[in-house]
């Protein structure tokens, strides 16, 4: 499985995206560059930053529109700041 991985907002969540970088590519499965090339997408926002979230609307209205024809799936995630 091809999966997509986009950080929105603070520092911390790029170091969270990443672990989950990790854990995707354990798993066997390949980190893709664009959505164009996913099965998946992982969108982590930070929720306190109000331009995080409009853009991940954004993003994520993007995505349903380009996979719209396919199994794909996405999955919003966050901190608990």
């Amino acid at each position: 499985m091809n999966v997509y991985l986009r950080t929105f907002g603070c520092r911390a969540n790029q170091y969270d995206t990443e672990a989950v970088r990790t854990l995707v590519e354990a798993s066997g499965h390949a980190v893709v560059d664009t959505i164009d090339h996913a099965d998946a997408a992982v969108f982590n926002i930070c929720a306190v930053t109000t331009d995080a979230e409009a853009e991940l609307r954004k993003v994520v209205r993007r995505a349903a529109r380009l996979r719209s024809q396919s199994a794909f799936r996405s999955t919003p995630t966050a901190c608990s700041a």
